[in-house]
């Protein structure tokens, strides 16, 4: 994009002017005639900013989006939680690390429809609606086009009852940031487990006989150089019909030719016959033995951010179903070696039940150390 917009007229121009969209905000303008070059301004000629896009919203909360120190951030999520009808009984515990508001019953849709972010310049921001059950609570995230380091300010608008739902799913808006993996790309390595299948939104990996000592080769994987510093989030769940769920695991790996450096476990370690022997005895970082990893059923969506920043490897957690966590620290290790593949596993212990892999996407983030925030202000009229 340039940074003005030229603008060539035979004359005068006395007439109200508006810029074209996507420019608000960002550019200069520059008028001049198509003869001379000279300005050809009156006196009278103003710029208008682009309208509103939000009308027809009866109210609004100003919204204080916080940037990372040292670093503008291009299309970055920001998450936010709304309740309807509660005004008490939720534990607002900041360390869930979620800015969350509580809007009266009847102000907004009871799917969410009608919720417009709007930032500098009137700019519709994207929405991400990550999960939500309807007339009680929604997850969502922002799409930030650009976020400088002081942050931007902008606009919650809501309550409109004939406002369409503009928001997309996660899984499937992408939202101008890398998606690495969404569907069983021709590019993925599929030999290592018994089957893919698609299942509405979602792959589902079924785990071959055996395959539990080694689940870097018993998955499907991928060749992708990652960079020295990176955020990759990946969202899954899983289901099994073992009343024991011992018998496996779900893994997500980053390693290279040697093997697996990096292990997000799905299962809490829950390998019943013994730890996973071969490959994994290599890895340096191991998230799996902490308990807050445990998924909650194939319906749950849980969201693992593997980050790296100068070495340093740091494993968050973000579990909207049991435990109502956003970006909660669970791991951290170093590891400045060479990440070039990414293996997605599931594994199965002799005759048991499989525990099966229910993959919704990967998508990679630059990482500058710190996740943006957001804070709510007050709710008033528009």
């Amino acid at each position: 994009m340039p940074n003005y917009v030229e603008i060539v007229s035979p004359g005068k121009m006395s007439a109200n002017f508006s810029y074209p969209a996507g420019y608000a905000g960002v550019c200069d303008i520059k008028v001049k005639n198509k003869n001379n070059g000279q300005s050809i301004l009156s006196d009278g000629f103003t710029i208008l900013p682009p309208a509103n896009p939000a009308v027809g919203f009866l109210l609004k909360r100003t919204i204080t989006i916080n940037g990372v120190p040292g670093a503008t951030l291009k299309n970055h999520l920001v998450p936010f939680k709304i309740y309807l009808g509660w005004q008490t009984g939720y534990d607002l515990d900041p360390k869930k690390g979620v800015s969350t508001i509580f809007v009266n019953t009847g102000n907004m849709k009871a799917s969410f429809d009608d919720i417009r972010i709007v930032g500098p310049g009137n700019t519709l921001f994207k929405i991400e609606r990550e999960e939500f059950s309807s007339s009680y609570w929604g997850r969502f995230s922002v799409v930030v086009p650009s976020l400088p380091p002081e942050g931007i300010t902008a606009t919650l608008y809501y309550n409109n009852p004939s406002a369409p739902a503009l928001w997309s799913d996660a899984d499937t808006s992408q939202c101008g940031i890398t998606t690495i993996f969404t569907q069983p790309l021709p590019d993925w390595d599929l030999s290592g487990v018994a089957s893919t299948t698609i299942n509405g939104d979602r792959l589902d990996l079924i785990p071959k006989e055996g395959s539990i000592n080694y689940p870097w080769i018993n998955g499907i994987s991928k060749n992708l150089l990652l960079p020295d510093n990176f955020l990759l989030e990946f969202v899954s769940g899983y289901s099994s019909s073992n009343a024991n769920q011992n018998m496996g695991e779900a893994f997500v790996m980053l390693g290279d030719g040697t093997g697996a450096k990096i292990i997000v476990g799905m299962q809490d370690y829950a390998v019943g016959s013994g730890s996973p022997t071969g490959p994994l005895l290599i890895t340096n970082i191991e998230g799996r033995k902490n308990t807050a990893m445990r998924l909650t059923g194939s319906w749950s969506r849980n969201q693992y951010y593997i980050t790296r920043l100068n070495g340093t490897v740091k494993i968050y957690l973000t579990n909207s179903a049991s435990q109502d966590v956003d970006h909660k620290l669970i791991c951290t290790d170093t590891y400045s070696g060479n990440l070039n593949k990414i293996v997605l596993s599931t594994t199965k212990s002799g005759a048991n039940p499989p525990l099966i892999h229910k993959l919704k996407f990967m998508r990679l983030f630059e990482w500058y150390g710190n996740f943006p925030s957001l804070a709510f202000g007050p709710e008033t009229v528009v």
